[in-house]
């Protein structure tokens, strides 16, 4: 699952398809929905992000021979725009829908206005934020779109180890 539409209406996923690579998926949760695909092309299209207001989806794919941001109508993706100019990836929407957020290929996290109207999608140049602080970086954006959360690397990281924490409720009783 890569995202929950903030109506809790739809889930999207991916799943690989021999012929079109990497798919975008949706499941409805509704009674007797079925999934469907939302992206399904010759490309691969990865890393789907519904707008707060479940009118777009952002998405990643290598149609131009390296990974763009876009962003599709929803629910039927009857449109697209590509919203990356120089690679991109990790799209992210702040929780107004008004700015979209993604990894440019040179490490740099970038911000995109965007203004919908309509059936149509309008948005401004996108502009660098910061440098990610490593490559491929996961983040989140906090409401408001002015603080993000960014998963470093730090110098005792052990990538082989896992930590479980189990009842974590009772320590945090206190």
């Amino acid at each position: 699952m890569y995202d929950w539409s903030r109506d809790g209406r739809y889930v999207a996923y991916c799943e690989m398809n021999p012929q079109t690579k990497i798919d975008v998926w949706i499941l409805p949760l509704g009674a007797d929905a079925r999934p469907y695909p939302l992206l399904h092309t010759a490309f691969n299209e990865d890393s789907p992000q519904f707008s707060p207001d479940v009118r777009w989806m952002a998405y990643v794919s290598d149609e131009t021979g390296r990974n763009e941001v876009y962003v599709a109508a929803f629910p039927n993706a009857a449109a697209k725009w590509q919203i990356s100019t120089q690679g991109g990836s990790l799209p992210r929407w702040s929780s107004d829908g008004k700015e979209l957020f993604y990894v440019a290929a040179d490490g740099h996290l970038m911000s995109v206005p965007i203004t919908s109207g309509g059936p149509l999608l309008q948005w401004s140049a996108p502009h660098r934020l910061f440098l990610m602080p490593a490559l491929g970086a996961s983040y989140d954006v906090a409401p408001g779109g002015e603080k993000f959360l960014v998963l470093t690397p730090t110098e005792d990281f052990k990538p082989n180890e896992l930590t479980v924490l189990m009842n974590w409720q009772a320590g945090s009783a206190r």
